[in-house]
């Protein structure tokens, strides 16, 4: 049963990964990135970044070691002539494989310290959620970011000799490398140190500052050379989004205060957070991690601009919570086991099926990936031909990417349509209008547009029998496929 729980996280990902193989533009600078370190190595002038640096510098060493370990095989899905897509899904593979691992290394210190219940309870809410199992395999800044407190989260939990001061690490090295927010997680889980009597105040700061010195010397080193540049980028980034400046973020949307206790935490935690309060109320031991989520969130709910993904280190912490609650339950005697185990389980499937159904609309969601993979497939006989072919941006923004160019005579352009130098310059036009001038329509892919409560029962049945829920699923046009008309 242990080890059943323990597998249910990395199959949880695969699953993910396997529903849902393209990627979408916050994902875009890694994933060109994992590209660009496999096929084009020393070559630097042929990256991605060259051409389109984005708003604001990241960091290459999240894709350069994800490159590096999927680089075997990709000798191997070209000896086995597979598209360069396949290639897209082994680093995704990778990435996603050591993310999972390092969600088991803290189920597995859970289980160590907490019982061999409470371990396998926390494995079966990390698995059942859909956001950090869902982007465990995703080239975000806050994946590479979960990496690091994941592990932190371990050594938080252990309280072995050593462990206080990796946890340090780790979040330092997240936040000077990764993301620069992950100072939100490092203040509290400090504060906790201390008070607990696991670090002096000297040993914090000694191995704080060690750990940043060395985080940084590693990042200008490696950054510097690729960008063409003395550059730290995470600094950069501080830089651009930093609240007492022009906090330049708020560009993307900004949100109340309340934000993520009100709508981001109950969604992305789904029905565990009452798992989380019945842990808070019967274990005491478990609340420094509890305390210690909470008052990242708190900190970052006076950030004007709020996204879920930015809750995804914290996440873990209240699930460790959440499964000494759900452990609670099943240990409970008389009715109040009946009745509370009874509403766990409902809960727990309840959680299934959002996550279910959250993946069903996801992997909808990338019209511009299946787009591009369906012109190579039409274009397969004149695949040594000289085809040009234009790219819109709604399209690179669902699932188009470098991995996708499958034929080396093609030339593709993502240069804004109206910037470029004619309409009649590409053969090809991949883009989110319905029609071009001198183009015609060749082939329109659908994406998600709603879902709708059936209306008799004969969709009511076809809903069930295909989604396995009473809901059906609305598509729309979203990308469409132009060839240039013969003069």
């Amino acid at each position: 049963m242990e080890a059943l729980c323990t597998l249910v996280i990395p199959l949880a990902v695969l699953t993910h990964l396997w529903v849902a193989p393209y990627t979408k533009v916050e994902e875009s600078f890694n994933v060109q990135a994992v590209h660009d370190l496999l096929y084009h190595g020393f070559d630097l002038e042929r990256y991605d970044h060259q051409e389109f640096p984005g708003v604001v510098p990241r960091t290459f060493l999240g894709a350069l070691a994800t490159a590096v370990t999927a680089a075997p095989f990709k000798y191997a899905t070209e000896a086995l002539a597979l598209p360069k897509l396949a290639n897209l899904a082994t680093a995704r593979l990778v990435l996603g494989l050591f993310a999972s691992w390092t969600f088991v290394r803290v189920q597995q210190a859970v289980a160590k310290r907490f019982g061999r219940g409470t371990g396998a309870c926390y494995g079966v809410l990390q698995a059942s959620q859909f956001h950090t199992m869902f982007y465990a395999s995703r080239f975000l800044p806050n994946t590479f970011a979960v990496i690091a407190s994941n592990l932190a989260l371990a050594s938080l939990i252990r309280d072995e000799k050593g462990d206080a001061r990796r946890v340090v690490q780790y979040l330092t090295c997240a936040g000077v490398i990764f993301r620069c927010d992950m100072v939100l997680l490092l203040a509290p889980a400090s504060v906790a140190l201390l008070l607990l009597r696991r670090m002096t105040l000297v040993g914090l700061v000694a191995t704080g500052v060690v750990s940043s010195i060395a985080s940084v010397v590693l990042t200008v080193a490696v950054d510097s050379v690729i960008w063409g540049r003395l550059l730290w980028p995470e600094l950069e980034v501080f830089l651009f989004n930093n609240p007492a400046g022009d906090n330049r973020s708020s560009e993307w949307g900004v949100s109340s205060p309340h934000w993520y206790f009100t709508s981001a935490l109950p969604r992305a935690l789904s029905g565990s957070a009452f798992f989380v309060l019945i842990g808070a109320l019967y274990e005491r031991r478990i609340r420094p991690f509890g305390l210690i989520a909470l008052a990242y969130v708190l900190l970052y709910s006076m950030l004007p601009h709020k996204e879920v993904r930015f809750l995804f280190p914290v996440l873990p912490y209240f699930n460790v919570v959440a499964a000494t609650g759900l452990s609670r339950v099943f240990k409970m005697k008389g009715r109040k086991r009946l009745w509370l185990g009874f509403l766990s389980v409902g809960i727990i499937a309840v959680v299934l099926l959002h996550t279910y159904v959250a993946a069903t609309v996801s992997c909808m969601n990338y019209p511009g990936g299946k787009a591009f993979e369906e012109l190579h497939r039409m274009g397969l006989g004149a695949k040594d031909a000289k085809v040009s072919v234009h790219i819109d941006v709604f399209p690179a923004m669902t699932g188009v990417s470098r991995f996708g160019e499958d034929y080396e005579a093609w030339t593709y352009d993502k240069t804004p349509w109206d910037e470029c130098q004619g309409e009649h310059t590409f053969d090809y036009l991949v883009t989110a209008d319905a029609e071009r001038p001198s183009y015609e329509l060749v082939r329109q892919i659908d994406g998600y547009a709603r879902f709708e409560l059936p209306r008799d029962f004969s969709s009511l049945k076809e809903a069930v029998l295909s989604r396995g829920v009473p809901l059906v699923v609305v598509l729309s046009p979203k990308v469409y496929i132009h060839r240039i008309k013969q003069r």
